[in-house]
C-alpha cells in the first residue's frame, strides 16, 4: 500500500508527469487552510610593371638556326619532353652576379668600347618558358647583349642576342620563342658595351634593367602565353657609368673579383615535401628547415595559417597535431627574414582529406519499457561513410524477449524481466576497421500500477474551499483476468477521493466507463480538499492505492 501526500491550497497550474510505482503506492497531500502559498638571391616576388615582348627579327631567327647547326648539345630538343611540372619550391627570382668591369657598385663602360659584364639565371625552375630582357635606359651610352662567337659553314661570326629564353629542365625547345635558349639554371653572361656619342658630354650615368616575363609560344595562333610563375618577379636595375673618351679621362679600376648582387638568408638545397593529411588523424610530425646566412638573427613565418588542430613550435619549427577539418590543396610559404629585411622562402602544399571513417547522423532515443508489455519497435540508425561494406554490433545483449533484426536493424519484442537503466553501444565498422559508435539507454520497469500526476510539485495541491488535484492510474501489464485497484484518503476530514475503486479489465480495448477501464487505459482520479472548520494550518494527508 502506498500514499500520495497532498498540500491543501488554492488551485495552481498543472504539469503532467509520469511516475511508475510499485503495486502498493502512496500519494501524499498537504491541505492549506490559509489559502494559496507564496511563489519564488635577387628573388623578390613583388609585382613588377608589365613587360612587352618585342617580336624577334629575321636576323635573330637565322642566328639561332645557325647556332643549332653548330651542334651545341645544350640546345638540342629533348626527344621525350616532360609534362608540365609543379612550381619549384624555391621562390621564383633572378640571380645576378657581377663579373668584369665593376667599381664601387657600378658597371664601368667607355665611349671607346670598354665593357662590363654580369651573369643572369633563374633562381627557381619555371613552369614554362621565361623571357629575360636587359634593356638600357640610354642606348647612346651603353648597349646590353649576349655575345656569342660562332664558327659554322659560313665562317666565323659574332652573334648578339638582346634577350634570353630560359626553359624548364626537360622542355623541348622546338616550340620555344625565337632567340637564345638556355636551361633555367645556366648562368649566361650579358655584356654591356659603352657607346661613343658625337658630343663631349663627360661621364654619363645610365641603367640596365633585367626583367622577366612569361614568353609567347612560337607558332601559336592565336598567340599563347603560358603561366610560367615569373610574371610577378621584380625587375633588377643595375647602375652603369659610360666614361667620356676625351683626352685625360681616367677610368676607375675595376672590381678585383665578381661580387654577388644580393646577399641574405639562404635555404640552400633544402626543400619541403608536400603534405597529405587526413581529417581527425594525427599527422606525421614535420620539421621545417632553417636558413643560413643573412645579417643578424633570422625570423621565420609560415603563411597562411595551418589547418585547425595543427600547430608549429616557434622554437623547433616542428609541425604536429591532428587536423579537425578537411582542407583543399593549399600552397604554404615558409620564409626566413634577416635583420636587414632580406628574405629567403620555400613553398610547399598541404591537403587535408575528409575523414573517411563511418559516422552516425542520428541519435538513438532512450528506451523505457515495462516488463511483460510489448515494446514500441524502433530501428537503429544506419551509418554513412567508411570504406567498403559496414558491419554492425550492439552491446550488451538486449533484455530477454527483445531482439534485433540483423538485416533491417529493427528492435522489437516483449521484455520478460525488469532491468535497471543500462547503457548500450551501437557500433558500425568499415572494411578498414574504422568505427563509429552511438550510445543510448534501456530501462525495463517491473509490472505494477502506473500513476501520472497532474501537478509539478512534490505534493498534490488541494484546499479547504474545494480545490482539487487529479492523477491518472493504469496497469503496467495485462492482468489475468481482471484487477481491482482501491484508492482511499488517509484523512477523510481533509480530502476525499473519487472513485474509490477501479476495475481494470483484461482486455486492452475500450475507454473507461463508470468504474471500469481497459488495463492499459489511464483512469482519472480526483482528490478534493475538505473544510474541517478548524484553524489548523496546512495539513498533510495521504491517498493510498492498492491492487488485488
Amino acid at each position: 500500500m502506498s500514499a500520495y501526500h497532498y498540500a491543501r491550497r488554492r488551485p495552481a497550474g498543472l504539469l503532467a508527469a509520469a511516475l511508475l510505482v510499485a503495486l502498493f503506492l502512496a500519494i501524499t497531500f498537504v491541505l492549506n487552510a490559509a489559502g494559496p502559498a507564496n511563489a519564488g638571391n635577387v628573388s623578390a616576388p613583388v609585382p613588377a610593371a608589365s613587360v612587352s615582348v618585342p617580336p624577334a627579327g629575321d636576323g635573330v631567327a637565322a642566328d639561332l638556326r645557325s647556332f643549332r647547326q653548330a651542334g651545341a648539345g645544350a640546345h638540342h630538343p629533348d626527344p621525350n619532353p616532360a609534362p608540365r611540372r609543379p612550381a619549384s619550391q624555391t621562390a621564383p627570382g633572378l640571380t645576378i652576379v657581377k663579373e668584369t668591369g665593376w667599381s664601387n657598385g657600378r658597371g664601368r663602360t667607355t665611349e671607346a668600347g670598354g665593357s662590363a659584364s654580369f651573369t643572369v639565371r633563374l633562381a627557381a625552375e619555371p613552369d614554362h618558358f621565361v623571357l629575360v630582357q636587359f634593356p638600357s635606359s640610354d642606348t647612346g651610352e651603353g648597349d646590353a647583349k649576349v655575345i656569342l662567337y660562332i664558327t659554322d659553314n659560313t665562317g666565323n661570326r659574332t652573334v648578339k642576342h638582346p634577350h634570353i629564353v630560359f626553359k624548364p629542365t626537360n622542355y623541348d625547345i622546338s616550340n620555344a620563342p625565337i632567340g637564345l635558349v638556355r636551361n633555367w639554371n645556366q648562368a649566361t653572361t650579358v655584356t654591356v658595351t659603352g657607346q661613343d656619342d658625337p658630343g663631349d658630354d663627360g661621364d654619363v650615368d645610365y641603367t640596365v634593367t633585367v626583367r622577366a616575363d612569361c614568353s609567347i609560344v612560337r607558332n601559336s595562333d592565336p598567340p599563347v602565353k603560358h603561366n610560367c610563375g615569373y610574371d610577378s618577379v621584380a625587375s633588377v636595375i643595375l647602375p652603369f657609368t659610360n666614361a667620356d673618351d676625351d683626352p685625360g679621362a681616367v677610368s676607375p679600376s675595376p672590381d678585383p673579383s665578381p661580387v654577388p648582387q644580393t646577399a641574405g638568408p639562404d635555404f640552400g638545397s633544402a626543400t619541403i615535401p608536400d603534405q597529405s593529411w587526413t581529417q581527425n588523424a594525427a599527422i606525421t610530425a614535420l620539421t621545417l628547415p632553417e636558413a643560413t646566412g643573412g645579417s643578424g638573427a633570422l625570423t621565420y613565418t609560415l603563411s597562411p595559417d595551418l589547418p585547425d588542430g595543427v600547430s608549429r613550435n616557434a622554437t623547433t619549427h616542428r609541425i604536429t597535431g591532428t587536423p579537425t577539418v578537411s582542407k583543399a590543396r593549399t600552397r604554404y610559404t615558409w620564409k626566413a627574414t634577416d635583420a636587414n629585411g632580406a628574405a629567403a622562402q620555400l613553398q610547399f602544399h598541404i591537403t587535408v582529406a575528409p575523414d573517411p571513417s563511418p559516422s552516425f547522423a542520428a541519435a538513438i532515443p532512450e528506451q523505457q519499457w515495462v516488463q511483460n508489455i510489448p515494446i514500441t519497435s524502433f530501428y537503429l540508425p544506419e551509418a554513412t561513410g567508411g570504406s567498403g561494406s559496414l558491419t554492425y554490433t550492439l552491446s550488451p545483449a538486449l533484455p530477454d524477449g527483445v531482439s534485433r533484426n540483423a538485416a533491417t536493424r529493427q528492435v522489437a519484442g516483449t521484455p520478460g524481466a525488469a532491468k535497471a537503466r543500462t547503457q548500450y553501444t551501437w557500433t558500425a565498422t568499415d572494411s578498414a576497421g574504422r568505427t563509429a559508435t552511438a550510445q543510448f539507454h534501456i530501462t525495463v520497469a517491473a509490472t505494477g500500477i502506473i500513476v501520472s500526476k497532474s501537478w509539478s510539485s512534490g505534493r498534490g495541491p488541494t484546499s479547504e474551499d474545494g480545490g482539487a488535484a487529479t492523477f491518472t492510474v493504469r496497469l503496467s501489464a495485462q492482468p489475468a483476468p481482471n484487477a481491482i485497484v482501491s484508492i482511499s484518503s488517509g484523512d477523510t476530514t481533509e480530502g476525499s477521493v473519487s472513485p474509490s475503486q477501479i476495475n481494470f479489465l483484461e482486455t486492452a480495448e475500450g475507454s473507461p466507463t463508470g468504474n471500469t477501464s481497459a488495463w492499459n487505459s489511464p483512469y482519472t482520479v480526483t482528490v478534493t480538499g475538505l473544510d474541517d472548520n478548524e484553524v489548523d494550518g496546512a495539513v498533510d494527508y495521504a491517498v493510498t492505492l492498492s491492487a488485488a
